[in-house]
């Protein structure tokens, strides 16, 4: 593949002097998240008077620099950059030596340039569940969520508590005084409804929260000390047919530890068909129908204890992996504006290996990442000669972005600076290369999500 990196050359780097504005520019405003990048290319012209040096700073991205740093993270030496591999560990390294070079403080974990993180794939080895002589079956009367039990289970279950819907909110609350420590939980899947149509809680014919997010019922019952949650499903055919991957192996996430761990852990909790929940309560079952209908007519529910007797095991193979964002900082020289952040990034990841055949990822994405390298690279030296940005530039190469944007998923629950002063975030992927119509254009730029003339020419 022929790279365009006279193009690359060029890369829009009049939109970042724009957001972010020179010492010599007359007093920016700050940005709002409505701000586009569109909008900063097509005025850049009128700020360019007001920023006399800013041409100097961006003719010195060179072409040849660029190739360099392509050539470099795209070699086999790379291993193609797959996040958790050596190749990736590599590719950091070198990332964080360029920011060294520049001079760059180190101000991620442990005053590096790396934010660590780690990755978790769960998948069951072995799912069971026995009422009596009974053994229920996997995705048929009963499924189970890996990532959302984080523990392996094998036990027997003789106290339980039917708990309506599991909800406790300010002015609903299914628990009441009812005690369910070290017990079975048992709730249904939703919130109740009137039979006027209007939800219990909400008050109107709108759901709640409590329905749109299963896990928060979970987490209710988990702090209520529940040694074990079960989820009537009324559409459980449906879920099991949609959720089908999830409930094999949802691949790759974040994986907490400590008190994100914590904060983050669940009761074991299984999803099961309406026909099993009958057969757990047993002579209760035409109570716990009895209360369910009161509750559509608007009448109080109390928690309703049981004796039942059934068996789980809960066994699961969990997969983890490293990675790290690497991230350089060029502070702002504006008392109040430096404490705002604008963040370029990219992400340095690629597909890495299969036997002897490595996946280079030149394009994708050692080009966004020597893009952004010579961005900060370009800042660093304006700030040397007095002419730094305003607000301060995060320049940040994420991994994990191929195995489902998990890096940047991380940064977002771990923030190295503030979200509410981070204005915006310019992301630069794959723009080594040019279509056959514009060959000519080293100006065009592509839109890799629709057809050549969807690109602009930046002098157009």
């Amino acid at each position: 593949m022929v790279f365009q990196y006279d193009f690359m050359k060029q890369i829009t780097l009049w939109a970042f002097l724009a957001l972010i504005g020179f010492s010599t520019a007359t007093q920016a405003q700050p940005l709002t998240i409505s701000d586009s990048a569109v909008q900063a290319i097509t005025s850049a012209r009128r700020f360019s008077a007001k920023i006399p040096d800013g041409k100097l700073y961006g003719e010195a991205i060179r072409a040849d620099r660029l190739k360099w740093l392509i050539d470099t993270l795209a070699s086999d030496a790379m291993q193609g950059r797959e996040t958790g591999e050596d190749g990736q560990r590599i590719a950091a390294d070198f990332i964080a030596r360029q920011f060294e070079e520049m001079g760059l403080p180190p101000v991620a974990d442990k005053k590096t340039y790396f934010q660590h993180f780690k990755l978790q794939r769960d998948s069951w080895t072995e799912l069971g569940m026995t009422v009596g002589e009974k053994n229920l079956k996997n995705r048929t009367d009963f499924y189970v969520y890996p990532t959302s039990n984080l523990a392996n289970l094998k036990a027997e279950f003789k106290d339980a508590v039917f708990v309506g819907y599991g909800i406790q909110d300010n002015n609903y609350d299914d628990y009441a005084s009812a005690d369910v420590k070290g017990k079975v939980v048992l709730m249904y899947a939703g919130e109740p409804q009137l039979s006027n149509g209007n939800f219990l809680v909400s008050g109107t014919q709108f759901r709640s929260a409590w329905s749109l997010d299963w896990k928060k019922k979970v987490q209710v019952a988990t702090r209520k000390g529940a040694s074990l949650v079960l989820i009537v499903d009324p559409e459980f055919e449906k879920n099991v047919r949609e959720n089908r991957r999830e409930l094999s192996s949802r691949g790759w996430r974040p994986a907490f530890s400590g008190e994100a761990g914590a904060s983050n852990a669940l009761a074991n909790n299984i999803f099961i068909s309406e026909e099993v929940a009958n057969t757990l309560l047993d002579k209760k079952a035409g109570k716990v129908a009895e209360a369910l209908a009161a509750q559509k007519n608007g009448e109080g529910f109390k928690a309703i204890r049981f004796k039942t007797k059934f068996e789980v095991q809960l066994d699961k193979k969990v997969q983890t992996l490293a990675g790290a964002n690497v991230i350089g900082l060029i502070e702002g020289i504006d008392e109040a504006l430096k404490n705002e952040y604008v963040f370029i990034t990219a992400h340095y990841d690629h597909l890495g290996k299969v036997e002897d055949v490595v996946y280079n990822g030149a394009d994708d994405n050692a080009s966004g990442t020597s893009g952004v390298i010579e961005i900060a690279r370009a800042f660093a030296q304006a700030k040397k000669d007095g002419v730094g940005p305003k607000r301060s530039v995060v320049c940040m190469l994420v991994s994990g972005e191929e195995k489902g944007l998990l890096g940047s998923e991380f940064y977002v629950d771990f923030p190295l600076f503030p979200l509410d002063k981070t204005v915006v975030d310019i992301n630069i992927d794959m723009i080594g290369r040019i279509d056959e119509r514009h060959a000519g254009n080293p100006d065009y730029v592509r839109d890799r999500f629709g057809p050549p003339e969807f690109g602009v020419a930046r002098n157009q």
